[in-house]
């Protein structure tokens, strides 16, 4: 917490500056970051490290050994996900202005052990002991209609308009994540959504005894952000992954033409 602080504390002073500024930002887009561990790289970017080092150890603890204990965030796999996180670092240490979204997985890939002499795949809970670098700001949260139908109106001066009907609604709760360039020189963020039912909970079917009916609409709306790569039957893929992308994409827009920084 203290390295965040000292991090947030310079995040508050490039956004100030951008915006007295009135720059223009690049808004970047991705459905995963492979971004590994942040602490270490953290304390490089603010000329802490060695300070960390010797302060540690003289409680007679090590770094390293700490560092260690730090999950790997279940963002991202591979090589387009590595990319999308060392743009990030890029676009920090060069001091451009960025807002980044992606999808605030609540499991990541997969965890492999051993079972009975086979490997066997186990969920990635990398938010078991939670992650000091999300930051939740409900107070961004924004609904994402899906589904529905295109309802066409036609005023009494002749004017047209379209509107959307009979939508299933999402919740996208904002998760953010300070990113700092090298000597921290300027802080961006990445902005995570996570998906929420726009209702959690039916009473009235609940009171006639559908218990599990009562919850469907909560666990329906939040599988979109469950799992990294959660299926491959490929109805069910094509679902999820167009709902993911329904549902990560208006979120950013809307902010993004509103002007808002969060």
């Amino acid at each position: 917490m203290a390295v965040r602080d000292q991090i947030l504390e310079r995040y508050i002073a490039t956004q100030g500056e951008h915006a007295g500024k009135n720059v223009r930002r690049v808004y970047y887009l991705s459905l995963e970051y492979l971004m590994g561990r942040v602490l270490g790289n953290n304390l490089v970017n603010l000329g802490l490290r060695d300070v960390a080092t010797h302060a540690l150890a003289e409680l007679g603890q090590d770094l390293e050994a700490i560092a260690d204990e730090e999950a790997d965030m279940g963002l991202g796999n591979g090589g387009l996900g590595r990319l999308a996180a060392c743009f990030l670092d890029s676009l920090a240490d060069d001091g451009y202005p960025c807002h980044r979204y992606g999808i605030h997985y609540e499991f990541g890939l997969f965890r492999q052990t051993f079972a009975q002499g086979r490997q066997v795949e186990v969920a990635d809970n990398w938010l078991a002991n939670n992650n000091p670098w999300l930051i939740r700001r409900p107070n961004f949260r924004v609904t994402v209609p899906l589904y529905g139908r295109v309802e066409h109106v036609t005023d009494d001066r002749g004017n047209h308009s379209a509107a959307l009907r009979d939508t299933k609604d999402l919740l996208g709760v904002p998760w953010d994540i300070p990113i700092a360039g090298f000597a921290a020189s300027s802080v961006n963020f990445l902005r995570l959504w996570e998906s929420k039912a726009a209702s959690e909970f039916d009473f009235r079917v609940f009171d006639r005894g559908g218990y599990v009916d009562a919850v469907r609409d909560r666990d329906a709306g939040e599988t979109v952000s469950k799992v990294l790569y959660p299926m491959t039957a490929p109805r069910a893929a094509r679902n999820f992954a167009s709902s993911s992308r329904s549902s990560s994409s208006p979120a950013p827009c809307r902010i993004s033409c509103a002007g808002t920084s969060g």
